[in-house]
Formats: C-alpha cells, sequence, structure tokens
C-alpha cells in the first residue's frame, strides 16, 4: 500500500503541474522524425535503429524489471560505399547522436504522466510488480481460518503467570498447591502434539513414563509427554476416580498443563490426547466425559465408567475415536475393569463415537499391542475427526479379539 500510494502521488504530482510531459512528448517526436531521417540517409542500416532505440528506452522507463529486448535489433546489410560519400554522411550523424542524447537525458528525469484509466504499459507494470502486490496483499489480508473442527481455547492458568517447562520433573503451582510433571520432549517440541499419561495406584510418574517409553513416545509421535505425578492427599486411589472425590484439584492439573504448555510451545491443539492406566485410565475416563473439548482421540487400559467411578455423561465433544482394552474376568482390582470398559464401549458407540474395544484376556495389564497397535491408532486421529482408516470396521493388522462397537 505504501508504494502504490507514493507511485499515485508522483502521477498527480505530474498531471497538476510537474513536467507534464511535454518535454519528453517533444523530443519523442524528434526522435521519430530524425530516425526516419536516419534510416533513409544510412544505406547499411536496414531498420530503424534510432527509432528502435528510442522507443525502447521509452519501455525501459516504465517498466520496475529489465526489459526483454528482441532478437535482432538491428540487422546489417553490406552496400558500396564510397570514401567521400562516408566522409560526407559522418557529418549527418551529429545532429541525429545529439538528440539521441537530448531523448536519454530527457527520459531519466521526464516519465510520462500516467492517465486516469492508466495505459496498457502502466497496467502490465502494476501487475508485473509482484513484491509490492504480494506484501500490501498479505499486509490486508485477513488471518487464514482453521479448517475442520476446532477444539476449545484452554482455560486461564490458575496461578498467573505461568512457570517454564523443561525436560525432566518439574514443579508447579496448580490450585494453591504444588504439583509435579515429568515432562518428555520431541527434538522440536514448537508446535508439536500433546499427551497426557497417568499412572495407577501406588505408582509413580517416573516408572510409568519407563515402563510405557515415554521418551520413545515423544520421537516417534512428535509429541510431548507429559506424565503428572498424583498427589496422594485424601485420595484413596491416587487421582480423583471415585464418585465422592473432589474431582476439582486433578482436572484442574490438567488445565493448567495444557494452558502453560500451549503458552510455552504453541502445541498443535488439534492433537491433545489422553491415555492411562488402572486408576490412570480411569483418571482419563473422567477427562473424556469432562474435557472432551480439548481431545483429538484416547487409549484407556483398563478403565470405564461405573456407579462406584464415575458414572457415564455424554462428551460436549460429539467425535472423540477411543480404544478402549482389558483383561477379561480376572482384570480386577476393586474395580471390575472389564465390566466397566464393556459398559464405558456401549454408551459411547450409542453417542455415536467410534470406539474399539479389545478384550485381551491376560488380566490387569496393558498387553503389548498397546504400544504397537493402540497408541498409533490414537495418534492417526485429529481433533473432532476419524481417520477413514478405522472408519471401516476393524484394521487388517489388529487382532481378534478387539471389535468395532456397533450401537444397538
Amino acid at each position: 500500500m505504501h508504494r502504490q500510494g507514493e507511485q499515485g502521488q508522483s502521477a498527480a504530482h505530474k498531471r497538476e503541474g510537474g513536467h507534464e510531459g511535454r518535454p519528453y512528448t517533444v523530443f519523442r517526436g524528434i526522435c521519430g522524425v530524425t530516425g526516419w531521417l536516419f534510416a533513409t540517409m544510412c544505406d547499411f542500416c536496414h531498420t530503424n535503429a534510432l527509432y528502435t532505440v528510442c522507443h525502447l528506452r521509452e519501455q525501459h522507463a516504465s517498466r520496475t524489471t529489465p526489459p526483454v529486448f528482441p532478437e535482432p535489433i538491428m540487422t546489417l546489410r553490406a552496400a558500396p560505399v564510397s570514401i567521400a560519400a562516408l566522409y560526407h554522411r559522418s557529418a549527418m550523424w551529429l545532429l541525429p547522436l545529439a538528440l539521441l542524447a537530448a531523448c536519454s537525458d530527457d527520459e531519466e528525469t521526464n516519465t510520462p504522466a500516467t492517465s486516469d484509466t492508466g495505459s496498457q504499459t502502466d497496467t502490465g507494470a502494476d501487475i508485473g510488480n509482484s513484491t509490492d502486490a504480494g506484501v500490501d496483499a498479505g499486509t490486508d489480508a485477513e488471518p487464514e481460518v482453521p479448517e475442520g473442527p476446532q477444539p476449545a481455547q484452554p482455560k486461564a492458568y490458575s496461578g498467573g503467570d505461568c512457570p517454564t517447562f523443561e525436560a525432566g520433573t518439574n514443579t508447579f503451582v496448580s490450585g494453591g498447591v504444588e504439583r509435579q510433571v515429568e515432562l518428555f520432549l520431541p527434538s522440536v517440541p514448537e508446535g508439536a502434539a500433546l499427551t497426557f499419561a497417568w499412572h495407577g495406584a501406588g505408582d509413580s510418574a517416573s516408572n510409568f513414563a519407563r515402563a510405557i517409553g515415554a521418551q520413545a513416545i515423544a520421537d516417534a509421535n512428535d509429541t510431548i509427554v507429559a506424565v503428572p505425578w498424583a498427589a496422594d492427599a485424601g485420595i484413596t486411589f491416587s487421582w480423583a476416580i471415585l464418585s465422592a472425590d473432589d474431582k476439582e484439584p486433578d482436572t484442574l492439573v490438567f488445565d493448567d498443563l495444557l494452558s502453560c504448555l500451549d503458552e510455552q510451545y504453541d502445541i498443535a491443539n488439534e492433537y491433545v490426547y489422553t491415555t492411562g492406566f488402572s486408576a490412570g485410565a480411569l483418571w482419563s475416563t473422567w477427562l473424556v466425559l469432562t474435557r472432551s473439548e480439548y481431545l483429538a482421540a484416547a487409549a484407556i487400559f483398563s478403565g470405564g465408567v461405573s456407579d462406584l467411578t464415575a458414572p457415564y455423561q455424554t462428551p460436549v465433544n460429539t467425535t472423540i475415536p477411543l480404544v478402549l482394552t482389558h483383561g477379561g474376568p480376572s482384570d480386577q482390582v476393586f474395580v471390575n475393569f472389564s465390566e466397566a470398559q464393556e459398559a464405558f464401549a456401549d454408551a459411547l458407540a450409542a453417542d455415536g463415537h467410534t470406539v474399539f474395544i479389545c478384550n485381551h484376556g491376560r488380566g490387569h495389564t496393558i498387553p503389548a499391542e498397546g504400544r504397537s497397535l493402540f497408541l498409533p491408532f490414537m495418534y492417526a486421529n485429529r481433533f473432532g475427526e476419524v481417520n477413514e482408516r478405522f472408519t471401516g470396521g476393524l484394521p487388517d493388522n489388529w487382532p481378534e479379539w478387539c471389535e468395532l462397537r456397533v450401537a444397538e
């Protein structure tokens, strides 16, 4: 815009007084006449050389890029000329050369005024000035609107100004209480995905991170992996998984970490995930039910819903793909995880979600396929969308003890 304004001001100046292009017009006319005389008296000039040069200089004065000269500008032909004739004619060159110099000097300071409608050459020059046009267009253009469904914006950090996080153990304040999180970063954490991984009752964040290979997950999936530590303050099973538990403190840990990690690393908000095992899986279940507006997908190992833990409620996010695993009838530690996961799968399917339920029959554990198949499934989905590879039924490389749960 700034450069276009300068051009417009220059043209207006010439129309209002300036040079008005008159000396240029006079000399252009002289160039044309002199060129005709020059071509007539010069036996070895096959084309109108002087006029061609003047005309090309005129084009050059109105362009922003070097002109492309036609080839050839002039051709030469041999002709018998006497010495006397050459001497006589050489004197005739002085006038054209002097006028040519005048044309040259005048054009450098006097460009023809641009009309209101603009000539073809001026229009071409303006369009051809792609650098200015690109800058102006970029400055005035409205911000791009992201395509596809978008997650909710993270809540404000409860502690005011976010602390600085780094790889390893981090201590931060959440809801006025000191909490800790183990953080694993990919090679380029800026703009990466974010995965929450929640450990089981009686376990620790550092041990759970080693068990699942948190750093390898971060590297392979371009995701920040956050493994929070449970507070264990007045909580029976590490996290506030029981119906009677006050869930606000642990929920605030999720909200605060999401807010501050997004502020520091500008995470890809369409790719936020949750996973966990046992009590951590039950806490992931709670987040699916109450924080689905932030979640793209989930992989829950021995979790689910029940009257004892968290009863089912329809998630706000109407499209959240999940994989739920349990170990069959022997998968019980205070909670019957087999029944809880089956009930969770049925309720999600009834609400239209894409949910795979997998009974590996190995008791209370994470199956080996969790790392090789089920986490990759989770990472294949973005917020509000299901990867088309998982919409047509059970993937070919998945075990037979998994199924795509369909609403009855």
